[in-house]
């Protein structure tokens, strides 16, 4: 299994189980059911930067479809208009009363508009518009560019956004991971405030820079473009210390021998009640815990 900077994190984590990262990271399902905001990070790279992760595009959510039959208090004259327009049975019309007419028109075919897209895409149709306009001004075009780059060494697995030229150099090429965010331009706690302490951040930059390393023979600087709902943008280098290199190779280890270990013992699931009755892979694995522990009390 290459190591991916999503399964250095997950290994990480110290209530991680063995049989989740087989069903996510080797058997390639969803670790966890996508949220909107989720959704709405992947359609944003849609459609700023031509595809999102595995060079897939995201649809937006929609609303629900309308349909164009007649409402239940209907007369009989729109009921009629109705079918003469939609009916291509040669329905006889002559002599039938309200009842029926509604009753013939419950079960023709469906006839519906298609649903529009809900706010959240909809808004966020008008930030990636914003991010349009920050790509002309500081003159990065994502058609010189290459959208989803899925790059692999002998050992490490990467996916880069975007790969195009410097922004401060344009005599070399750059990789860049591009962020939508619903959090404020400040937020040190949830957001984008306090990135030099942000690990997953960190992890990112340095896999992606490493790998890059690995497969070209050049260090190509690494940026994040950050996107606020609000319409707010942060661009932000990371440049790699001989020291944070190192970090990520000791997590690179970490990371292969865990997974090797794993492997050996057929990646056998250690969670708890609590954990397995939230997994989205309760109803398939055969490690889950189905009894929970009961408490005793003396008083």
């Amino acid at each position: 299994m290459l190591i991916s900077q999503s399964l250095i994190k997950e290994v990480l984590k110290p209530d991680h189980c063995p049989k989740q990262i087989y069903f996510s990271f080797v058997q390639g399902y969803e670790l966890i059911e996508p949220s909107e905001s989720m959704l709405l990070g992947r359609y944003f790279e849609s459609e700023l930067i031509g595809a999102c992760r595995g060079g897939s595009k995201q649809e937006p959510n929609l609303t629900l479809p309308t349909s164009l039959k007649p409402k239940t208090t209907a007369n009989k004259e729109e009921l009629i208009d109705y079918i003469r327009k939609y009916d291509d049975t040669g329905y006889e019309l002559m002599g039938r009363n309200n009842s029926e007419l509604k009753e013939f028109i419950k079960f023709m075919p469906k006839n519906e508009t298609p649903g529009e897209k809900t706010k959240p895409f909809k808004d966020c149709d008008d930030l990636v518009l914003f991010a349009k306009e920050v790509f002309h001004k500081i003159g990065l075009d994502v058609n010189e560019g290459e959208s989803q780059v899925d790059i692999r060494s002998d050992t490490l697995s990467g996916n880069i956004d975007h790969r195009n030229y410097d922004l401060q150099d344009r005599s070399k090429l750059a990789n860049y991971d591009v962020k939508w965010t619903a959090t404020k331009i400040d937020d040190r706690w949830n957001g984008w405030g306090d990135p030099e302490n942000d690990i997953n951040s960190e992890i990112q930059a340095a896999h992606y820079t490493i790998v890059t390393y690995e497969v070209t023979g050049n260090w190509i600087p690494f940026y994040f473009m950050v996107f606020g709902k609000d319409k707010w943008v942060k661009i932000f280098q990371f440049k790699l210390t001989k020291d944070a290199i190192d970090r990520h190779y000791d997590r690179i280890a970490h990371t292969s021998s865990i997974i090797r270990e794993y492997a050996e013992n057929n990646y056998k699931g250690n969670g708890d009640f609590n954990k397995c009755i939230s997994c989205p892979f309760y109803d398939i694995c055969d490690d889950k815990s189905t009894t929970i522990n009961i408490e005793t009390i003396y008083i």
